[in-house]
């Protein structure tokens, strides 16, 4: 089962936060559309925001990441302990990233109760890279033999940012919401 996130990932250089911008890719809100009932807020009307290749995930993922859990009734444990729990989102946020938490804010208003936020965490990319992804995978859809086979587009990901850019000092800052 997917949930939606909001994946921003932010670099120090010494001087504070920036945020690393991804690749351009549909908006879920509108579904590309660019529209809802006006303007989609989640896009602008454009259809297209910039999120990470790995921006969607598995209810078993995001509890790793953060410890939420979403629907236990369908969430079915045992899932492996989480790297961190929900942090909220940093103080230094960077400027660009906090426009895009206040906007994902605003549109999960908007969908009043159609959409829910679940929670949001930040973590270093040393620590999802020093996290045991070789244990064996026991979440929901038992088809991949560890974590790491599970969960490989976003591990793949994360170890390419963390051999581009200092990993004590990137860091993935989440939103996760249905």
């Amino acid at each position: 089962m997917s949930v939606d996130s909001l994946v921003v990932v932010e670099v120090d250089h010494g001087f504070g936060w920036e945020e690393l911008l991804p690749p351009y890719g549909r908006c879920h809100a509108c579904d590309g559309e660019g529209r809802l009932d006006g303007p989609c807020p989640g896009c602008d009307g454009s259809g297209q925001v910039r999120q990470w290749p790995w921006h969607d995930s598995t209810h078993e993922l995001s509890f790793i990441l953060s410890g939420i859990r979403f629907r236990p009734e369908i969430s079915s444990p045992p899932f492996p302990p989480p790297i961190a729990a929900v942090r909220g989102l940093p103080a230094d946020l960077s400027a660009s990233a906090r426009h895009q938490f206040d906007r994902l804010a605003a549109a999960i208003a908007s969908w009043g109760r159609q959409a829910y936020l679940h929670g949001l965490t930040w973590l270093f990319v040393k620590e999802v890279l020093e996290y045991d992804w070789t244990r064996p995978e026991d979440g929901a859809d038992h088809q991949s033999d560890t974590l790491a086979d599970a969960h490989r587009m976003f591990l793949d990901g994360v170890t390419q940012l963390g051999q581009r850019f200092p990993p004590t000092a990137t860091r993935l800052v989440l939103a996760f919401y249905e």
